[in-house]
């Protein structure tokens, strides 16, 4: 019984400071927001590297493979993959 009610208490207690961080962290987030420090706020995003058309090109081509192709840019398999998606789609200029 004694055991119930502390597990209660911790449970209660732990479910108030989760909501009590969420709630800081929305009001952070919306006083960034106002200002022009939220056009920085958050992660850079990836800068194609010089060389990117020519190795997509020889890449869709089949004239080197995806991991020589990554190699040559510097990008991560992840990144390497979403902008080649990008880039089949048109969305990166060729």
């Amino acid at each position: 019984m004694i055991l119930d009610a502390v597990i209660n208490t911790l449970d209660y207690v732990i479910d108030h400071e989760i909501q009590r961080t969420q709630k800081r962290q929305t009001q952070g987030v919306d006083r960034i927001r106002d200002k022009p420090a939220w056009r920085d706020y958050g992660r850079p995003q990836v800068q194609l590297p010089d060389n990117y058309n020519e190795v997509m090109g020889r890449w869709t081509r089949g004239e080197i493979t995806a991991a020589a192709a990554m190699g040559l840019t510097g990008l991560s398999r992840t990144t390497f993959y979403r902008l080649a998606h990008q880039y089949k789609n048109g969305g990166i200029g060729v």
